[in-house]
């Protein structure tokens, strides 16, 4: 005689696969996470931060003496074709031959790039990006001789290809 309300094999029921596959699914995202936490390292985090926090006054005292000598500077890129070109102004008693731009990401530190700009007018320099660049960028303008001064802004290259650093009223 068999039983008319027999019920099904375990395996053969909705519920107890439900409650499988919950914890289950949970193990697999959290081996995902680690997989992507280990593959996508975070470039932010400087390594010597302490020499960068010693330094900080040295920092400060390139920007101050940038703003004693009137320093300004207008930034242009050329998207197109990759020149770029500086106009510096202000109170300088020697200008140098060639002047550091520094373009730092705001988010991956291996998309930073230096360039020496030479000089090829009094104030005019030049240089050329090797690779197209695009969207927000933080800039660092020095002179390569004598590090005496740093001018710092910012560009967002989607909205405009030309900055002005420094002192707000350049005189040309």
């Amino acid at each position: 005689m068999q039983r008319a309300d027999s019920t099904p094999q375990w395996y053969k029921q909705f519920w107890p696969w439900f409650i499988i596959l919950l914890p289950a699914s949970v193990v697999v995202a959290g081996i995902a996470t680690v997989i992507i936490a280990f593959k996508n390292e975070d470039g932010l985090v400087n390594d010597d931060y302490y020499k960068e926090g010693l330094a900080i006054n040295r920092q400060l005292y390139l920007e101050q003496r940038a703003e004693q000598m009137q320093l300004g500077a207008s930034v242009k890129f050329d998207l197109y074709t990759g020149e770029l070109r500086v106009v510096l102004a202000g109170k300088l008693q020697l200008w140098p031959q060639a002047i550091r731009l520094q373009l730092s990401h705001p988010t991956d530190q291996q998309q930073d790039l230096s360039l020496v700009l030479k000089r090829t007018e009094l104030k005019d320099y030049m240089g050329q990006l090797e690779q197209a660049i695009g969207g927000r960028w933080y800039i660092q303008l020095t002179d390569t001789e004598r590090t005496q001064w740093r001018l710092n802004g910012d560009i967002n290259l989607s909205d405009s290809v030309q900055t002005e650093l420094g002192y707000p009223e350049m005189q040309r």
